[in-house]
């Protein structure tokens, strides 16, 4: 929890935005557009360095996102535990992310309450079981759902992976 100016305490939303939230509705689910977010490997590979050097513990950071890829992060100071991590200041930026260890890459209703009505993307890494990257938008009925976001290593390395072959 935070406190707030007058000492009352307050969720780690810290602008205090009231929403209604759709989730991945039907809307959300036909949308035919494939939404692609560019992340540079050297961003990628310092999240899961930091989720595995976090052990069992939740972790987040603040992205932004300039022409459809992400071009810095910075983390916010956080309280963190096994089941979530709260932000103590704000940074800004275009999108959150943050680490489930080895639970499920999925969005919860606290990450939904509390950080991804707030920022256009949203991001949750897991160490063993991959991703899940939305973003916010905007929907007919005047609410806001999420839509699926895949992410798109750029700046790999050029590696010859000829010598692999699927056993068959």
């Amino acid at each position: 929890m935070l406190k707030s100016q007058n000492g009352l305490k307050k969720d780690s939303n810290l602008l205090d935005v009231k929403v209604r939230n759709y989730g991945e509705c039907g809307y959300c689910m036909d949308k035919d557009d494939k939404i692609i977010l560019n992340i540079p490997l050297a961003i990628w590979s310092q999240w899961l360095y930091i989720s595995q050097k976090m052990d069992d513990k939740e972790w987040g950071c603040v992205f932004w996102v300039e022409d459809s890829t992400i071009t810095q992060f910075k983390i916010p100071k956080q309280q963190v535990s096994s089941t979530e991590c709260e932000f103590k200041d704000e940074l800004g930026g275009t999108g959150i992310m943050h680490s489930h260890h080895d639970m499920s890459a999925v969005h919860s209703l606290q990450d939904d309450r509390q950080a991804r009505n707030l920022y256009e993307y949203s991001i949750v890494i897991s160490n063993s079981k991959g991703y899940k990257a939305t973003k916010r938008v905007k929907l007919p009925c005047g609410g806001f759902g999420y839509v699926k976001v895949e992410l798109n290593l750029v700046d790999c390395p050029e590696m010859d992976l000829s010598k692999i072959r699927e056993k068959g």
